[in-house]
Order: C-alpha cells, then structure tokens, then sequence
C-alpha cells in the first residue's frame, strides 16, 4: 500500500514542540476556556437530536464563545456525523440536519487571548454502537494517564491502540492529535493513535507544553480516511501573510487561526451562492491550506474524544472538562 497521507500533522512549523514557556496569564485563559467549553457543551446537548440543523449547532456552539471577552472561536465547530470522521462543519448555504441514527462527533475549541484550548466529544443518536464512543473515550483516558515529561510520544499511539482494540474495533492511523502554542492550533508536533507511526516516535513530551490527545474509533475495516468523495474544501487556514484584500480582512481576525469559509462569508456582500466559490479562489491565490471533511475509507462508523492537556513537572494537567466528568 502507498504511503497514507496523515492528517491533523502540521499546518504550521513553528518551534517544533521545544518547550513553550506559558504564563500565569496565559494559563488562566487556557483554564477558562476548558471551562467554557464545559459549559457550551452541556448547553447543545440536548439539541443533538434526529431532525436538528447542523447549522443551528455550529452558530450556538461559536456564538456562545464569541460572547466571551477576549475570546473567539479557535477553528472552525466540526459536526461530523457516523463515517465522516472530521473537518465537516456548516457550509455557506446549509440544509442538513442530525441524522436519525448513528455517531455524531462535535469539535470545538476556543482561544482566548489567542491561547487555545480544543476537544472533542461523540454523541449517540438513535440505533447506535456504544462501544465505538466507549473505546475513543477509554483510549483517550489511557493515553492521558501516562502522559508526563520524559515519555515517547509513541507511548501515547500504543496506548491508544491497544486499548481500541480490546474493543474488536480499529483507530483511525492517519488522523492524530497535536501540539499546541500561542495563536497556532496544530504546532509541529502529532500524537499519533497508532504505536507504529515513524514520526516524532522518539520525541520524548516535555514540561510546559500543551498538547491535544484526540483518538478516533472505527468498525470500519480500513482503520484510516480519505477526503470525502464530492465534498469541497469547508475549512481553510491562513499559513502565509495574504495579498488580496479579502484575504488580508480574514487575516485581521484569524491570523494563523482555521476559518471556514461560512466564518468568511461575513465579509463579503455578493450573492451566498457566490461566496464560497469567492473565498476559494482568494485561499488558493494567497497560498492558503485547505481541508475537505475526511471519510473512514470503508465507510465504517468512528467516534472521537478529544482533551487538552497541559504537561506538568510530574505529570499533566487536564484543561478540557465536559460531559466525559
């Protein structure tokens, strides 16, 4: 087999994960914003019901963190419902609800002062396999119990793995978690869900920084995803200063930040059945990233989790909380 293309890996080279010293400062922002997602959380759980607009979920979830002070969406809230396993959220124009049965997965993260806090959480709808949850959810609590200073990071990827296949389920290889900094959600560093992934296998966790763990489970017999056949582009990242005037308005916002184009259609006034395809020609001209929803290969149902975790002296601290308590 050709050699999977890895996502969630590296939008931005910045340090590499050499330590990052954070403030006290900054550290309150990454406290408060687990917080609030806590909170966001258990406010749109009830709306995950058969029939429910995705939009409606997407525009709760962003202007509940909008309305805090200093703070912000940190990328763009991903509804990704049963073989979808990331990078779907609301489109320009958007029709499609909660599906009447299966896995939805919410990701959703908040920076605050640009200091960034990301998690996700799978919910069960109608006729469902609720050990597809329960094994992204165990592997996620496996991997952040052995998380401190001096360990591998591949250490991370074997607990993960062996702890989704004791549930006769598959992790989804070539999606894996991630380093975090100031203003960067995907920093240089993958935390990979498997214990074979060759890179950063000897990188070793450090004091100070600030990591994403984010397991996926699947029934599915491929174990990794491709782009979804027949779905462009929804989320974009600014990797690079802009030269067009529409994109140096979305760099004022986002910076470095993911945006999707729905979040950029607010700055332009033509039709919204021109919008996208504006936005996707200003991405492609300034040099931008861009990222299709991404579809368990075999079409198998995945569920995620997803937590934020700062390394301690000893250990780690868990910055995201919310409904997995």
């Amino acid at each position: 087999m050709s050699k999977l293309k890895i996502f969630h890996q590296i939008t931005i080279i910045s340090n590499l994960g050499l330590t990052l010293m954070y403030s006290e400062k900054d550290l309150e922002d990454l406290k408060n914003g687990g917080k609030i997602i806590s909170s966001v959380l258990k406010k749109i759980e009830p709306m995950i019901i058969p029939g429910k607009r995705i939009a409606d979920i997407v525009d709760i979830i962003e202007k509940s963190f909008r309305s805090q002070p200093n703070a912000m969406p940190a990328f763009p809230t991903c509804v990704s419902a049963n073989e979808i396993a990331a990078h779907d959220t609301a489109r320009v124009i958007e029709d499609r609800i909660v599906p009447e049965n299966g896995i939805l997965k919410i990701d959703l993260g908040v920076a605050i002062n640009f200091n960034i806090t990301d998690c996700a959480r799978s919910f069960g709808i109608g006729e469902y396999n609720d050990k597809i949850i329960e094994a992204s959810k165990k592997s996620l609590e496996a991997a952040i119990d052995i998380a401190k200073p001096g360990i591998k990071i591949s250490e991370l990827g074997k607990a993960i793995q062996s702890t989704i296949e004791k549930y006769g389920l598959k992790p989804i290889r070539n999606l894996t978690g991630h380093s975090i900094e100031k203003g960067i959600l995907h920093a240089g560093i993958s935390i990979p869900n498997v214990g074979n992934l060759n890179m950063f296998s000897n990188k070793k966790l450090e004091e100070g920084m600030l990591i994403a763990i984010e397991p996926f489970a699947t029934d599915g017999s491929a174990g990794y995803v491709i782009d979804a056949p027949k779905n462009p582009p929804l989320i974009f990242s600014s990797t690079r200063r802009p030269k067009t005037a529409l994109g140096k308005e979305i760099w004022k916002q986002y910076k470095q930040l993911p945006f999707s184009a729905r979040n950029a259609a607010r700055f332009l006034t033509i039709t919204p059945q021109t919008r996208y395809r504006k936005i996707s020609r200003v991405c492609d001209i300034d040099g931008w990233a861009s990222y299709a929803p991404l579809m368990e290969k075999s079409k198998g149902i995945v569920a995620q989790s997803e937590d934020t975790i700062f390394l301690t002296e000893n250990g780690n601290e868990i910055i995201t909380h919310g409904r997995y308590e």
